[in-house]
């Protein structure tokens, strides 16, 4: 059945610079929780190295980056995409990095579309940026494009460009021409643009449904275009010259002595100035799969499996060293300067919630390494209770107290965390999102705590025939003391609780009927408007018969003494006819 939503979170807890977002959708699921987590300190330096750090940065419920660069000043340059929690937007970003992390810049400070990604960003030939994705007027509907645009090294659009597409592509690949003409692969076809951002044409390739580009090199002759089955050789145009095939995605294409070299999904590949294979290096055995690769001076070095190789363009494997993978750190894109690798991606939770995040290794894999692990251990609800919809009968709202205990696995002691509940399914815009951060902690190791996280309310739950409804309430914490979390494993709780939804709070009962004091502590009295016989029955919050009566006086004395403190309802029902259902707070 449909449910429109929306979510109030209130609570105990230490907050600083958050606020809630609220966003309306409809569903068809019961139970709707989201948490929006605000930007986390960007500055986690090593004392020792202070080019060693782990940045980490979450505006909202879903963000990524998705490539990443070396900025000529030693600093870095990483793009993505990601939730505005301002303008219920998924723009695209991107973020200068100093080198030892702190975040110096974003842009753009507004995107004229309301969705988009950074797919890739590469240097152009006079020293700025070429910042390029895929883009849609709105999440459902079109117009859909690729976007390019020309910034400058500090963040200052310099042009940009925007072509309406038939199919939302990625964008694979932007390098430049030494004329100056720029070249886009997206998906199965090319964009060309001149160097004032002007566009000169767009050529689509015969490609199978699922091939899409992965790189491109321009030559002084011809154009190299790499895509999941092999090279395009094009002229300038992207008329096809020859067709060479190879086990893709061929990536970085770069000229060497006498040919290419490449690399595609397990294999390293040189050839010929005719692109016929001369050496191949099959590297499945150390990194099976899922690796990334760059190419700096005239080597590759590849990110993968917990190892990063150095191989040149002999294929000789230069160094073997083992890296640590910080917890759910999926790399996404590989940027190398000098003896420092940027590993760029998101810290991915298993619900699907990201978090932007950025971690520089020397080339032998020494990192910062900081041991931190928190879990939660215990998660309840108490309180629960349904209110009926005085102008809906089939709507309701709910409430409840949600805690949570929180233990230190790790050996550094915890200072700030996140705690996130969401919604079981997430989809781009018609997501919801709270996020409860605890600051000012000292959570020794081995310790735990129980955390009040307050009480949460959802609203205008739909339903057209009222009954026992089943929610579950998924609890997880995230980036303590603002790091990646070293096992996300036990990060996760879920309770479940039943509601009787034919068993709401009326907010508007029968005026005649009087029920004091409330709160109440060792009696309640019950007063009618006349004396007739009625019933009252005293439930919990999840139905459960307490106490119950009947009488014919017009003022009832009921002693409520046995009941410990709490939320309760009171039911009053004459000729087996429910009148009125009324909260009452014992309040001890």
């Amino acid at each position: 059945m449909p449910i429109s939503v929306i979510l109030i979170l209130f609570g105990n807890f230490t907050i600083k610079n958050s606020h809630i977002i609220i966003k309306k959708i409809s569903l068809g699921i019961l139970v709707v929780f989201s948490l929006s987590l605000l930007a986390q300190p960007p500055l986690q330096i090593n004392p020792g190295n202070p080019a060693l750090f782990e940045w980490t940065e979450m505006p909202s419920i879903y963000a990524v980056i998705n490539t990443s660069v070396a900025a000529s000043d030693g600093g870095w340059v990483v793009g993505g995409r990601y939730w505005n929690t301002d303008a219920y937007s998924v723009p695209p970003v991107v973020i200068k990095l100093s080198s030892t992390g702190e975040k110096l810049w974003q842009y753009p400070q507004s995107f004229e579309w309301e969705t988009g990604s950074t797919d890739v960003i590469k240097h152009s030939n006079d020293g700025n940026l070429f910042v390029s994705g895929r883009c849609r007027m709105g999440c459902y509907y079109d117009p859909i494009g690729t976007f390019l645009n020309k910034i400058s090294e500090d963040g200052q659009l310099i042009w940009k460009k925007i072509f309406i597409t038939d199919n939302t592509f990625s964008v694979g690949e932007v390098f430049e021409a030494a004329n100056g003409d720029i070249y886009v692969l997206a998906g199965p076809q090319m964009l060309k643009v001149s160097a004032n951002g002007d566009s000169l044409l767009t050529q689509f390739f015969p490609m199978i449904f699922y091939d899409v580009f992965a790189s491109g090199l321009a030559t002084e002759d011809f154009l190299l275009l790499g895509h999941l089955n092999g090279i395009y050789k094009t002229d300038f145009d992207g008329n096809i010259i020859s067709i060479h095939e190879f086990i893709g995605p061929v990536s970085n294409i770069t000229r060497c002595d006498n040919g290419y070299v490449f690399n595609g999904v397990h294999l390293l590949i040189k050839t010929d100035e005719e692109l016929n294979t001369v050496d191949e290096l099959d590297i499945s055995t150390i990194i099976p799969k899922g690796f990334q690769a760059t190419v700096k001076n005239e080597k590759f070095i590849i990110a993968g499996n917990n190892h990063i190789l150095q191989v040149d363009f002999d294929f000789q494997i230069i160094a073997d060293n083992t890296y640590e993978n910080s917890g759910n750190f999926e790399v996404t894109d590989i940027s190398v300067e000098d003896n420092i690798i940027l590993l760029a991606g998101n810290n991915e939770h298993s619900s699907n919630e990201m978090v932007m995040a950025a971690k520089t290794y020397l080339l032998d894999g020494t990192s910062l390494n900081p041991s931190v692990d928190a879990g939660i251990v215990n998660l309840r609800a108490e309180n629960i209770i349904g209110v009926k919809d005085p102008n809906n009968p089939h709507s309701f709202d709910l409430r409840w107290d949600a805690f949570a205990t929180l233990k230190n696995f790790g050996n550094d002691t915890i200072n700030s965390i996140n705690f996130v509940s969401v919604m079981l399914e997430n989809i781009i815009c018609s997501e919801r999102y709270y996020q409860i951060p605890q600051s000012n902690m000292m959570l020794y190791p081995g310790d735990s705590i129980e955390i009040t996280l307050g009480e949460m309310q959802e609203f205008n739950l739909y339903c057209p025939n009222p009954t026992i409804a089943e929610y579950t309430l998924k609890m997880h914490t995230m980036l303590p003391n603002g790091f990646m979390d070293r096992n996300p494993a036990n990060d996760e709780a879920s309770i479940t609780f039943l509601v009787d939804l034919t068993v709401g709070i009326d907010e508007n009962p029968v005026s005649e009927i009087r029920i004091f004091p409330n709160p109440a502590s060792g009696f309640i009295n019950i007063e009618m408007p006349a004396n007739d016989v009625f019933s009252w029955v005293i439930t919990s919050i999840t139905g459960q018969k307490i106490l119950n009566g009947s009488s014919y006086l017009d003022n009832t004395k009921v002693d409520v003494s046995s009941l410990p403190k709490g939320l309760y309802f009171i039911e009053i029902s004459k000729s087996g006819r429910k009148i009125s259902v009324e909260k009452l707070l014992i309040s001890g």
